[in-house]
C-alpha cells in the first residue's frame, strides 16, 4: 500500500481488504461475523472515499460502490444504504456518461464500465423490489435520498 502511489492503486488494495472481510463475514456466525462485518465496513467506508477521487465512469470507482453497496444489502441487511450508495453512483455516472463521444465508448475500459453500470442498474431495480415486499407498500425511489 505504501508503495502504490495512484489513487486507483489505494483504491483497488483497499478494496480488496474490504471485499475479503465481506467474504469472510458471509460464511461465519456469531463473534467471528461480527468482527469480519466491522473490519468490511471500515475498509469499504476507506475505499468508498479513496474511489471518489477519481472519474465517475472510472471501473474501480464503480467496482468499488458496487461492492460497498452489496456489502451493505447483504451482510449489514441495510437495502435503504445499499440503494443510496448504488443509486448515486449510477446517476453520477449516468450523467457523465452524456459527455462520452461515440469514439470512446468503444474504449475497452469504458467496456468494462458499462458493464459495471449494467450490474448495478440490475441490483437497483431488484433491490427496489424487494424493499417493496418487505415494506408491503409502495417504496418511492426517492426515499433512499432521506
Amino acid at each position: 500500500m505504501k508503495k502504490t502511489e495512484s489513487d486507483e492503486g489505494k483504491t483497488i488494495l483497499v478494496t480488496m481488504k474490504a471485499d475479503h472481510y465481506r467474504y469472510m463475514a458471509e460464511i461465519t456466525h456469531g463473534d467471528q461475523f461480527s468482527n469480519y462485518k466491522h473490519h468490511a465496513l471500515e475498509f469499504y467506508k476507506e475505499a468508498y472515499m479513496k474511489s471518489l477521487l477519481l472519474p465517475k465512469l472510472n471501473k474501480i470507482r464503480l467496482g468499488t460502490c458496487l461492492n460497498y453497496s452489496v456489502f451493505y444489502f447483504e451482510v449489514m441487511s441495510d437495502p435503504i444504504i445499499a440503494l443510496k450508495i448504488a443509486t448515486e453512483a449510477l446517476d453520477d455516472a449516468l450523467k457523465e456518461l452524456k459527455t462520452v463521444s461515440d469514439d470512446n465508448l468503444e474504449d475497452e475500459n469504458m467496456q468494462d464500465s458499462l458493464k459495471i453500470i449494467d450490474v448495478i442498474k440490475m441490483n437497483v431495480n431488484e433491490w427496489f423490489i424487494e424493499v417493496e415486499k418487505e415494506e408491503n407498500k409502495d417504496f418511492k425511489k426517492d426515499d433512499y435520498k432521506k
